[in-house]
């Protein structure tokens, strides 16, 4: 609980990965999407805002390998790399890359798991 008796927007969206959910925090006045949430949109300024479950969906920006890409195996659940994915309501999350290793500019499907935020990509997903 923040000070001024509102929820605090970082404890809000972590009960939610806590939960298995990833959600955005909506602007009330200018509609921007943010995650990780914040006390005002660095848009407009304005302290309101709703949230909203994320679609999960998005595209590869970075990512950073975490070794030889050889040195994994054949396991596809090892995490092989960390990434950003741009979502598709806009905002931009770091996550870990499981199976290959798409691209820059992939479709990539964004889950929760056990609390933290997983992708792969779209195209290899079950």
């Amino acid at each position: 609980m923040s000070f001024d008796g509102r929820p605090d927007p970082d404890r809000v969206f972590l009960d939610a990965l806590s939960d298995g959910h990833l959600i955005v925090q909506s602007c009330s006045i200018c509609g921007v999407h943010r995650a990780p949430p914040a006390e005002c949109c660095p848009e407009c300024g304005a302290s309101g805002h709703t949230w909203r479950r994320s679609a999960g969906t998005g595209r590869l920006e970075r990512s950073i390998l975490l070794g030889e890409a050889d040195s994994f195996g054949d396991d596809p659940e090892i995490t092989r790399a960390i990434g950003a994915v741009r979502l598709s309501e806009g905002p931009t999350v770091s996550v870990r890359l499981v199976g290959p290793v798409p691209p820059v500019g992939a479709e990539m499907e964004v889950q929760v798991l056990s609390g933290s935020l997983i992708a792969q990509s779209a195209s290899t997903s079950p």
